[in-house]
């Protein structure tokens, strides 16, 4: 009774691998057959946990046209839920980075705080997509809020924005399970792996709407020379001006538990508009999340 239920859940792994009505199953006889099981859930609900690591770079144009270039370390906490017809993720990261610029014998650093807010909801197309490939568009709502400390700017030591965007966004995802038990050779060493949910996807998102709030072409307003500085004096809302572009390279295993875990490469640029108080910034992140099925 006890092989049988093994049997069963091994299958069951697999039906969802391949989205389909049948699964693999493995007894005694060493080929393998098809048998018929349930249907997957209809919501697929998880917690994600993501550490990262990554290097960027950025400049200010309102203090110096210098690049600083760094390493940062990130923390995401999200939430995906997965159904049939569409998805939704929404959550919120924070990195740390120190940065740092070189011009002959000057070296000067800054240290950067970045909180970010975001909320996705993709559509499958179902007329593009199978049991193996599925696309999906939709958008995504994204804030990031970025504090800057680079004690060498003296009185401009502290640099502080918030960007906003609307993003476009398309999704391409890739059934790459393996749906058939193995036995394999590494030298002289066998082994047997196992039917595995795995998946590969890659996500673009083009911003549409680009906002910002930011310094105006002084860095400092007049409240720092009577001795009383605002943290935002002098700041202004920016509308529909600059552009940012980010993407997302995720490969996931899914674990016999139901969790899962995956690596993601993500990249992120923008910048903020403007001539003379313009800012720029680019990040290459790699991150590696557990992800727990909450529904299971």
């Amino acid at each position: 009774m006890k092989k049988i239920i093994v049997t069963v859940l091994i299958g069951f792994s697999a039906m969802i691998a391949i989205g389909q009505d049948t699964a693999i199953v493995q007894d005694d006889n060493p080929r393998p057959y098809l048998e018929p099981i349930q249907k997957m859930p209809t919501v697929n609900t998880y917690v994600e946990l993501g550490l990262g690591l990554g290097s960027g770079k950025f400049r200010d144009f309102a203090t110096s046209p210098l690049f600083y270039s760094g390493a940062q370390t990130g923390i995401n906490l999200s939430v995906k839920l997965e159904k049939e017809t569409h998805e939704t993720y929404y959550g919120l990261n924070y990195s740390l980075g120190n940065y740092s610029n070189i011009t002959g014998s000057s070296y000067t650093s800054s240290l950067v705080h970045a909180l970010g807010l975001y909320y996705q909801r993709l559509i499958v197309l179902k007329q593009l997509s199978n049991s193996k490939w599925k696309y999906k568009a939709g958008g995504q709502l994204n804030m990031v809020g970025t504090y800057r400390y680079n004690p060498s700017l003296q009185n401009n030591a502290v640099g502080m924005e918030v960007v906003n965007t609307l993003f476009l966004s398309g999704k391409v995802d890739r059934d790459v399970s393996r749906t058939v038990v193995k036995d394999k050779k590494f030298l002289f060493i066998k082994y047997r792996v196992n039917p595995r949910l795995r998946s590969l996807s890659f996500q673009l998102n083009v911003g549409v709407i680009n906002n910002n709030y930011r310094n105006g072409y002084a860095y400092i307003d007049q409240s720092s020379v009577v001795n009383n500085p605002k943290a935002f004096g002098g700041y202004e809302y920016h509308w529909f001006e600059g552009f940012r572009m980010s993407s997302s390279l995720n490969y996931t295993i899914h674990l016999h538990n139901s969790n899962a875990v995956q690596v993601s490469y993500l990249w992120d640029a923008l910048h903020t508009g403007g001539e003379t108080n313009r800012y720029e910034m680019g990040i290459h992140t790699v991150r590696f999340s557990i992800l727990f099925k909450t529904n299971n």
